[in-house]
Formats: structure tokens, C-alpha cells, sequence
């Protein structure tokens, strides 16, 4: 891999009750990951991305923050996103 090349990103998605597998995957990264993930969760209608942020960040070392339409995603950093309106 070159120095400063933009490899890509990691894409992850899951249905409501698959929040116990992406808190064990996101556990095992490590803080100098050079890609950015989105992490798309299917959220039930009484659950909050916030939750989703906060509980990710408990597990994983990267910082983890809602995805928005108008910021890119950066490396290293995990981005969430439910795609639903709660």
C-alpha cells in the first residue's frame, strides 16, 4: 500500500438484532485502521442512533459518530447510519 492513498471503504450492514456482531467485530479493530466504515444498522421503531453511538463506542477504538449526508466519511473513523426514521 502506498503512503496516503485512499483505499477505500468497509461497509457493514445489519438487520435490528445483529447489534451484539458489530459490537464484537468493531471490538477488534484497532485505533490506527486506515479505512473509514459505515456501519448501517436497521434500528426498530423505538430505538435510538444515539444509542448505537454510544454503545459502539464503549467497544471499539475508533471514534465512532452518526454518518450525515453532507460530511464525508473519513478514515479511521466508524460512521453509523440507520436509514430509517425513529
Amino acid at each position: 500500500m502506498q503512503p496516503g492513498r485512499n483505499m477505500g471503504t468497509v461497509v457493514v450492514g445489519t438487520s435490528a438484532g445483529g447489534f451484539d456482531a458489530l459490537s464484537q467485530l468493531f471490538s477488534n479493530i484497532l485505533s490506527d485502521f486506515q479505512l473509514s466504515i459505515l456501519a448501517v444498522q436497521h434500528l426498530s421503531g423505538n430505538c435510538d442512533i444515539n444509542f448505537i453511538v454510544d454503545r459502539l463506542s464503549e467497544q471499539c477504538s475508533l471514534p465512532v459518530k452518526e454518518a450525515t449526508e453532507k460530511e464525508p466519511l473519513q478514515k479511521g473513523f466508524l460512521d453509523t447510519f440507520s436509514g430509517i426514521e425513529c
